[in-house]
């Protein structure tokens, strides 16, 4: 892999999020597109590689098994205590897939090599007030430069603006200013194009007031509530250029941050979702503009363990999911049943460090078998 420093700095556009606290923050998660986030990693994810850090893991090999019944390589991975990570799979097909990241103290790079195209992810950082900062985003896909951007911090850590520069433009093709009050909380934003204004968007929970001809004028603010139990509710509001409003609702165990039910409704007040978390369930929940549920994932949980997942369709069980565990908490089957039918299964066998050491994975009478080495 080129060094850092021999790569032409290109940049992202990302989404972003707010905190009336500390100023707006652009989102990111470790730098990766959206579209190769895991948002949901599985708990036997989080696990492993958990356990091959703790471990000291420099290196993980997958074999599998070809239809002669001989024993090939699959996929390598490296790993190493800086957060430099490089994997390659399929490397019995013509066509490998690959994914790197490679870490420095104010740096981050991203590549991967996967679902018939190439893409590389260039991040850079700045540290204010002792906190590490993104400054800068690059995108790059089959080594053309999508697009990039450009964050401008002031002295105390918040965001004043940001620059979206689409593929090699030198002038920006939007920017973003960000307006605070006298406590440092955002109060507005404001979006050009060019030298145009094209929308703002307040965060103070005023009324909008007089709007702006040809400007896109909208509201977005969070409100903190107590319920008569004690539980803490956040509402937050968006308010459109038109002025529908859609509430959404956070409610709290307590007056803790561990989240018990979420709930959005849309322009007319109807609810348009529902989740609870509680110590023995996850229920999501989602519903068309009559008030019926259209489709609802039930996780029951066990000491903390999902033993079954089960997504209903109009009330309809149409899959189910049920997980059965070893005494030392690990995972050692899955069976997957979609119209009461088994759809497939996985075994799971582990080595004396807990990580997985062979897995066998069975579909419409077939089965394929995986095995992992470590060093």
């Amino acid at each position: 892999m080129k060094s850092i420093s021999l790569l032409t700095l290109l940049f992202v556009f990302n989404q972003f999020g707010f905190s009336q606290e500390t100023g707006f923050t652009p989102y990111f998660n470790h730098g990766e597109p959206w579209q190769f986030q895991s948002f949901r990693p599985s708990e036997m994810k989080k696990n492993q590689d958990s356990l091959i850090k703790v471990n000291h893991i420099e290196t993980q090999k997958v074999y599998k098994y070809d239809k002669n019944g001989n024993r090939v390589l699959y996929s390598i991975s490296t790993f190493d205590s800086n957060q430099n990570e490089f994997s390659i799979w399929k490397l019995n097909n013509k066509r490998t897939s690959s994914e790197s990241q490679l870490v420095s103290s104010s740096h981050r790079l991203y590549q991967w090599k996967n679902w018939g195209s190439a893409k590389k992810q260039y991040n850079s950082y700045v540290t204010v007030q002792d906190k590490k900062k993104l400054e800068d985003k690059i995108v790059l896909k089959k080594n053309k430069l999508k697009s990039r951007t450009h964050y401008y911090w002031n002295e105390t850590g918040i965001l004043d603006s940001l620059h979206y520069f689409k593929k090699n433009k030198a002038i920006a093709t939007s920017r973003t200013h960000y307006v605070y009050n006298s406590e440092g909380k955002l109060i507005e934003s404001r979006i050009y194009n060019g030298k145009k204004l094209k929308s703002i968007r307040k965060f103070d929970c005023q009324p909008l007031g007089k709007i702006e001809k040809k400007v896109e004028t909208s509201t977005s603010c969070e409100n903190i509530e107590m319920d008569e139990n004690g539980n803490k509710i956040k509402v937050s509001e968006f308010t459109n250029d038109k002025g529908k409003k859609r509430i959404f609702k956070t409610t709290y165990h307590g007056n803790t941050n561990r989240t018990w039910k979420q709930e959005g409704f849309d322009y007319k007040d109807r609810l348009t979702y529902y989740n609870e978390t509680t110590d023995t369930s996850k229920i999501y929940k989602s519903f068309n503009n009559k008030g019926r549920v259209t489709w609802e994932s039930n996780i029951k949980l066990q000491n903390g363990k999902t033993i079954s997942n089960s997504n209903y369709r109009k009330g309809k069980l149409v899959s189910q999911t049920l997980f059965n565990y070893n005494q030392n908490g690990q995972v050692t089957s899955e069976n997957s049943y979609v119209n009461d039918k088994e759809d497939w299964s996985k075994t799971y066998e582990y080595n004396s460090l807990g990580l997985i050491k062979k897995m066998t994975h069975s579909k419409k009478r077939k089965s394929s078998i995986s095995e992992r080495e470590y060093n």
